[in-house]
């Protein structure tokens, strides 16, 4: 079982016979979702480890350009790693700290929350077994930005429940984030449609697939 196309795809180059690959995907639970919370304006959340694989790089580099044409966007990132110094050295750097905040690790409750909250979340990631993330924020009505890397595209497709964006690409991050903060109509189109799409990836879908390929095995 593979939990994405693409990671289907390795098994078969590995040798897996394609009839023998089933895509099983990660789940997300839907009853943890918080129901409500006001949404703060021209909020763009991230949420990932502060590490090589996520891209943040391009991100904070994008950022000062997206002030530019967004003065009054923020941008929350949560999570930590080995690439926080780093970070923050480029915050510094840029002249930016006024606008990104570095929330650290929080409770996963939390994190959903945070996310409830904001108007866009992205994450620029350079590689990805599924993206639990960007289904989550899906299911918080968000509407999500991330690369077509790994796993991703199996959540996101393009400019119908989400946008995706070639990765190390920090313009397409600007294009991107100032379309859906001016392009509110587009924004919310992408959340309602991902309110749907979303569903599939309930855990009670995905434990009904997995049991009825046991059967199927035994």
């Amino acid at each position: 079982t593979a939990i994405s196309g693409f990671l289907a795809a390795r098994a078969e180059r590995l040798g897996v016979k394609k009839e023998k690959i089933f895509i099983t995907p990660n789940g997300v639970d839907l009853s943890q979702i918080p129901a409500s919370e006001e949404k703060i304006a021209s909020r763009v959340i991230c949420v990932a480890r502060l590490s090589w694989e996520k891209g943040l790089d391009y991100l904070i580099k994008a950022w000062p350009e997206v002030l530019k044409q967004a003065p009054e966007a923020k941008l929350v990132m949560v999570g930590e790693g080995d690439k926080r110094k780093e970070i923050e050295a480029m915050i510094k750097d840029l002249n930016i700290a006024g606008s990104v905040t570095l929330m650290g690790n929080l409770p996963h409750d939390q994190t959903l929350k945070e996310i409830k909250k904001s108007e866009i979340f992205i994450c620029p990631s350079l590689a990805e077994g599924l993206g639990i993330v960007f289904i989550e924020a899906q299911a918080c009505g968000v509407p999500a930005i991330g690369t077509r890397v790994g796993g991703i595209p199996d959540v996101i497709q393009d400019g119908e429940n989400g946008l995706l964006i070639e990765p190390k690409n920090s313009e397409a991050i600007v294009v991107a984030i100032v379309k859906l903060l001016k392009d509110k109509s587009m924004a919310e189109k992408l959340s309602a449609r991902a309110l749907e799409t979303v569903k599939k990836y309930d855990w009670k879908n995905i434990i009904s697939q997995i049991d009825q390929l046991y059967k199927e095995v035994v």
